[in-house]
């Protein structure tokens, strides 16, 4: 079993990552003027950038290579590197997709499904005990998520397919010697030259028809919108109990919700509203129940 310390910092890496993925969807939505895949590829070629920037600023470009020699030698971890980068690639491609097509309640939707997923992964494969109020938020939660999905005219069964692939990244991370930058570089320079192929047989290299300064400083900047959030949460994973990551994970939903229900003015029918409450009401149930945990482990030291 995998032991983790969790740490005051980790927990603030989690907080950051995921208030910056919840307000994304203003991102890709600001380029939707731009295919998604064309989105996607530039925004893989600005992310490695940005990484190699920090890494030669930071002058740890050169143990980033060699942590990638020693990985290649541990052909295992190597090979769920590999599969953590599939797993995000998966997960940006959809996740530009459904904004840009105008369906960010799917993402949001998908978001709340993640948490539920990696409370079970937190019960099979880690073996992080419930408890009684754990048991009855994650009972919530999932009859809040039944009723989101419910309220849906389809099945949104991307939205599956983005919670599934996301949360096997997190999961395949705490299994790779690799720190939050060097991952995060790693997985984005894997994919980066098919990126670049792509766009390269695109009418006008992908760019839009008619390009404006916001729209190009939306491209120059968007390996910051990406490294920011995928960096902390990188470390957040490995410095966070996998159940605090999970819960801490409800906020990036919450605030997709947000956007499309009062920014993108997406229908959304009573039941949804009524969703919303309900898995809310399993994070009090949670929190208050990890508070009494607290206190409790304050009295016995």
């Amino acid at each position: 079993m995998l032991k983790v310390r969790q740490t005051s910092f980790g927990i603030a890496s989690l907080l950051v990552s995921n208030i910056g993925w919840g307000v994304l969807p203003l991102y890709w939505h600001a380029m939707s003027s731009m295919d998604s895949m064309n989105v996607l590829a530039y925004r893989l070629v600005t992310t490695l950038i940005t990484l190699v920037a920090f890494l030669l600023i930071t002058r740890r470009l050169g143990n980033c290579w060699q942590s990638y020699a020693e990985l290649w030698r541990d052909r295992r971890a190597f090979l769920l590197e590999l599969g953590a980068t599939a797993c995000i690639t998966i997960n940006w491609l959809l996740y530009i997709y459904l904004v840009v097509n105008g369906q960010a309640l799917q993402t949001s939707i998908a978001y709340y499904l993640m948490p539920l997923l990696n409370v079970l992964f937190a019960a099979l494969l880690f073996h992080e005990r419930l408890g009684r109020g754990g048991w009855l938020a994650l009972v919530c939660a999932a009859t809040g998520l039944g009723m989101f999905i419910a309220q849906s005219s389809s099945t949104p069964w991307l939205a599956v397919l983005l919670a599934v692939s996301f949360c096997l990244y997190g999961l395949l991370k705490r299994y790779v010697p690799l720190d939050a930058v060097q991952a995060t570089t790693f997985e984005t320079t894997v994919v980066v030259l098919f990126a670049m192929l792509w766009l390269l047989f695109q009418p006008r290299l992908g760019l839009a028809a008619h390009m404006n300064v916001g729209l190009w400083a939306l491209i120059i900047c968007a390996g910051l919108a990406t490294g920011i959030p995928l960096v902390t949460f990188a470390y957040g994973v490995q410095h966070a109990q996998y159940l605090t990551v999970s819960f801490i994970q409800y906020l990036n939903p919450t605030l997709q919700f947000a956007i499309a229900e009062f920014v993108f003015h997406e229908p959304m029918r009573p039941m949804g509203y009524a969703a919303f409450v309900v898995i809310w009401l399993a994070l009090i149930i949670y929190s208050v129940d990890q508070l009494k945990r607290f206190i409790e482990r304050l009295k016995t030291k």
